[in-house]
């Protein structure tokens, strides 16, 4: 377990480095100068609404964009503050339909050192995410499987075009990959114990999907919110939450036998206390939430599902409206033809598929104890599911929880290799 932690931190410190290395002069993310005006804003809006205990028109306004969770707001900002970056006269008002060169003569981008100092921050929580991965795939695939999930997670273009800028969606990772660890290190052995151990660590899986969930919520890709409301896909964030309500249905049902009533007692505890420290950080994060946690939650749903019809509209190549396309598109992904790491696309999806069998092959545990290898097929199937069921478009950032699923399939596979 030593020789993991280290290795765990070395590849923190090796991938930290490589982004920040890139991060100095990646190009410009089109999402990037948005996210840049609400860095600016983060600190200021929040000293008001302390002092003031009200809620300015600014909250509400397209610069600072309050369908959006604040967290990844909270990040950048710091790093602007680190950065001692000079804030624009005006917020950046990059139009994505024009390309660099037509914004830059506006004056709409930020300088380099505004650029910099606003990602500061994002390669080391994403370096944080591949540490997570190597940690559980070092669980069930040894520290070469391991070596290779990261391998293939920190190489895969969707992970190295997100990793340096100053966006959401890797910090995000960081905080759901860690919950996923947190699930299967802390909370697992604590299942048969005292209750009060039970829901303490509950608690504290909550708080790590909450981060998530207020890192980037992604809701909705159907214009009624009827899957929005129907699964709470805030992909990541609520996708974990997912994934630890269906592990403590599982559980629960498994060691019914031996515990009996306990055991139902047990899973309602435990999905209770999750969903609802997860759900209490999202809104305590969110001072525009707080006159109407619910109302406006619903509220924030609406306002996605209309973004997401709007995106079918403008970009009708990249819109997933059926289940089938969303299947289609997913399943490109899984099999390597699409945002692929390794090049040969079956081979990847040959691999995968090993992968998982591998892993549900494996010898039962005793009764009381929690396989790792079947936590991971929970979180690798409730991924596939929930993202296939709510992807509204063919966009890269969206697959990043699938990504992560394979590479930790990938390295599973390490475990037929032995450890010099």
């Amino acid at each position: 377990m030593t020789t993991r932690r280290l290795v765990a931190a070395a590849v923190f410190l090796l991938v930290g480095a490589d982004l920040t290395r890139q991060s100095r002069d990646a190009p410009l993310h089109v999402d990037e100068p948005r996210m840049l005006n609400r860095g600016f804003m983060v600190g200021r809006l929040y000293r008001d609404y302390l002092r003031t205990g009200s809620v300015s028109s600014e909250w509400l306004g397209e610069a600072w964009q309050a369908r959006k969770p604040p967290l990844g707001n909270v990040i950048v900002g710091l790093g602007l503050w680190l950065g001692r970056a000079e804030p624009p006269a005006a917020p950046y008002e990059y139009d994505w339909l024009h390309d660099y060169a037509w914004n830059a003569a506006r004056g709409q981008v930020p300088s380099a050192e505004v650029l910099r100092a606003g990602r500061r921050l994002v390669p080391w929580l994403s370096a944080a995410a591949a540490a997570a991965l190597f940690l559980v795939a070092a669980g069930v695939g040894g520290i070469v499987g391991g070596l290779v999930a990261v391998a293939v997670f920190h190489h895969n273009p969707i992970v190295r075009l997100y990793g340096p800028r100053a966006l959401a969606d890797m910090p995000m990772m960081a905080f759901s990959l860690w919950s996923l660890w947190y699930l299967a290190r802390r909370v697992a052995p604590a299942w048969d114990a005292h209750r009060a151990s039970l829901f303490t660590r509950c608690a504290a899986l909550g708080l790590l999907v909450g981060l998530a969930t207020a890192d980037r919520l992604t809701l909705g890709g159907d214009p009624l919110g009827v899957v929005g409301l129907a699964t709470a896909t805030k992909q990541n964030g609520a996708l974990m939450a997912c994934v630890a309500l269906v592990t403590f249905g599982i559980w629960g049902a498994g060691s019914a036998s031996r515990l009996g009533g306990d055991a139902v007692a047990r899973a309602i505890l435990a999905a209770t206390v999750v969903a609802a420290v997860s759900y209490g950080l999202f809104v305590l994060v969110n001072p525009v939430l707080h006159p109407s946690p619910l109302g406006r939650t619903l509220a924030q749903i609406e306002a996605w599902n209309l973004k997401f019809a709007g995106h079918w509209k403008a970009r009708p190549e990249f819109a997933l409206r059926t289940l089938a396309a969303r299947t289609r598109a997913v399943a490109r992904v899984i099999a390597g033809n699409a945002f692929g790491t390794l090049g040969y696309p079956y081979v990847t999806a040959f691999l995968v598929v090993a992968g998982a069998v591998t892993l549900a092959l494996e010898r039962r545990p005793p009764p009381g104890e929690r396989s790792l290898g079947t936590i991971v097929l929970i979180w690798s199937a409730v991924t596939i599911a929930v993202v296939t069921a709510w992807i509204p478009l063919d966009w890269d950032r969206y697959y990043l929880p699938v990504i992560a699923v394979m590479a930790v399939l990938v390295g599973a596979l390490g475990r037929f290799v032995s450890w010099p």
